[in-house]
C-alpha cells in the first residue's frame, strides 16, 4: 500500500527469467480435402447402324463415316472404297434400298456415288435426296451407272443422322 503523498507509476519490469509455462501441442492442421475426380465421361451411345438391300438378298450393313447421336458424334472424312471391307456387285437399273436399324423417322436424306478410284469424292454424282421418310420405310435409289462406285448415303433421323457407305460395283 503506498504511503500517503507517493506518486503511483507503473509497475516495475523484472528481468527475470519468464516463468515456465506447460508444453504447448500442436495439433494437425485439418486435411484438406482433395478435389474430387471428374466423373468419368458417359458412353456414348454407338451410331445408327444401316442396310443395303437388293430385291431379295440379304442386307449388306454399312460403314459408318461421320454420325451423330443424343448429342454424340464422330467426324469422319470420305470412307474410300479400299476401307469398306464388303463390296457387293448388282446389275444397271438395280433399285437399292437403303434402311436404318430400329427404323427412326428419317428426317431428310441424299444418296450420292463416286468412282472407287477418286479417294476424295472429289466428282460426285448424285442418286437422290428427299425430306421425311415414313418410319419404317426405306429411302430407295437407283444403282449408278456402271462401274466400281462407294455410295454414300447421308441421313438425318430423329435424335442424330449418319454418313453410311457402300462399295457398289455395277454391271450391265
Amino acid at each position: 500500500v503506498p504511503s500517503p503523498g507517493a506518486t503511483v507509476g507503473p509497475a516495475s519490469t523484472s528481468t527475470s527469467a519468464p516463468a515456465a509455462s506447460a508444453p504447448v501441442t500442436l495439433e494437425p492442421a485439418p486435411a484438406t480435402p482433395e478435389p474430387s475426380a471428374p466423373p468419368p465421361d458417359p458412353t456414348p451411345p454407338p451410331p445408327v447402324a444401316a442396310t443395303l438391300s437388293l430385291g431379295d438378298g440379304p442386307p449388306l450393313e454399312a460403314e459408318v463415316g461421320s454420325y451423330t447421336i443424343d448429342g454424340f458424334g464422330s467426324d469422319s472424312p470420305w470412307l474410300p472404297a479400299s476401307s469398306l471391307e464388303q463390296i457387293v456387285s448388282v446389275n444397271v437399273g438395280s433399285e437399292l434400298r437403303i434402311r436404318l436399324d430400329g427404323d427412326p423417322p428419317i428426317e431428310q436424306w441424299s444418296v450420292s456415288a463416286a468412282r472407287a478410284d477418286d479417294t476424295h469424292a472429289d466428282r460426285l454424282i448424285g442418286l437422290g435426296d428427299g425430306d421425311a421418310a415414313p418410319q419404317g420405310d426405306a429411302v430407295v435409289v437407283a444403282a449408278p451407272p456402271a462401274g466400281d462406285w462407294v455410295v454414300m448415303a447421308s441421313v438425318r433421323f430423329a435424335g442424330g443422322s449418319g454418313a453410311y457407305y457402300w462399295h457398289v460395283i455395277v454391271t450391265e
